[in-house]
């Protein structure tokens, strides 16, 4: 839903995870970013040392892409 409209909004964003100092905070940022064009999330993400996100998104080919942090990243186990 489009926070501005109050309509819903079709979006590339398919899932997103945040890890952040507190769940309240991890929460708020996930849903914000579900609801934000990429571009604007990764601008926060990457203005944020405290965030570490994964993303799951559509490309403009309709591919399914993934965006992670690199903090994000170090903590996979494979």
């Amino acid at each position: 839903m489009d926070p501005i409209t109050g309509y819903t909004k079709n979006s590339n964003t398919l899932g997103v995870t945040i890890l952040a100092n507190n769940c309240a905070t991890a929460d708020a940022y996930a849903t914000g970013f579900m609801a934000m064009d990429l571009p604007e999330a990764f601008k926060v993400i990457n203005s944020n040392k405290d965030l570490e996100a994964y993303i799951i998104y559509l490309d403009e080919k309709g591919i399914v892409q993934e965006f992670l942090t690199r903090g994000f990243r170090e903590l996979l186990v494979e």
